[in-house]
């Protein structure tokens, strides 16, 4: 093969992963090829303008690799964590998850961090407590899912802080109210959802039972006075 008197010699150069071997002909338009090997082991030719000029540096490999690692799964997929992870950016930012109108409809967020990366949510759920019997919630229910905004909190504590919950003037929910009045959370629910009490009313009304006057027969059966009225009692 002629040498071109103009040809600048590159063997035995490295540029980026390649290391230049020896000419290896010419392309149509007259450009040198120069057969290459990559740090990889992969043998090429590469055109000597691309070389010099920084637009081969590689066969492809270190490419190849970069997309690997960020597939990398870290072997957490599928676990709680992972699980709340994903439901958080879900109703944040899926206008058809369940839960966005409450949420990123509202302007809820997830901050940047959190959102490109399960392990930097990781890293901070560990570091601040989590463990698989705990939720996350958010300290201002006003604000999104960021590291200064949320905590761990179990499932009564949770429920007793989300914005629809009735509290008292001290921040006590009337729910607790209630049930230090004997008044069940069902019967507290019912009575503002389907009686349409006020809060305070439902949590501090005792509670009315009926009974019958009158009194048992030898054989275990009650025999009602003979009006057969009912009177009302209040419970303790």
């Amino acid at each position: 093969m002629a040498k071109n008197p103009r040809l600048i010699d590159i063997s035995g150069q490295r540029f980026g992963d390649w290391l230049v071997i020896e000419q290896a002909g010419n392309t149509k338009g007259g450009g040198a090829l120069w057969r290459s090997r990559c740090s990889c082991g992969v043998e090429r030719p590469v055109l000597g303008a691309d070389l010099r000029g920084g637009k081969s540096t590689n066969c492809g490999c270190a490419k190849v690799a970069r997309i690997a690692a960020l597939n990398v799964s870290h072997g957490e997929s599928g676990s709680r964590l992972h699980r709340i992870w994903g439901n958080m950016r879900a109703r944040c930012n899926r206008p058809r998850s369940t839960g966005y109108a409450r949420y990123g409809g509202r302007g809820i967020t997830v901050c940047d961090e959190w959102d490109r990366s399960y392990e930097a949510f990781r890293d901070w759920a560990r570091a601040s407590g989590y463990t698989d019997d705990l939720s996350i919630e958010r300290v201002d229910v006003d604000r999104g899912y960021c590291p200064e905004n949320c905590t761990w909190a179990d499932h009564t504590t949770q429920s007793r802080n989300r914005r629809f919950v009735r509290k008292r003037a001290d921040g006590t929910p009337w729910s607790t109210v209630a049930k230090g009045n004997g008044i069940a959370r069902a019967v507290f629910a019912n009575r503002i959802s389907a009686g349409g009490w006020d809060a305070e009313t439902a949590a501090t009304t005792p509670l009315i039972t009926r009974r019958k006057t009158g009194e048992r027969g030898a054989d275990g059966r009650f025999i009602p006075t003979p009006d057969h009225k009912w009177r009302r009692r209040k419970t303790p």
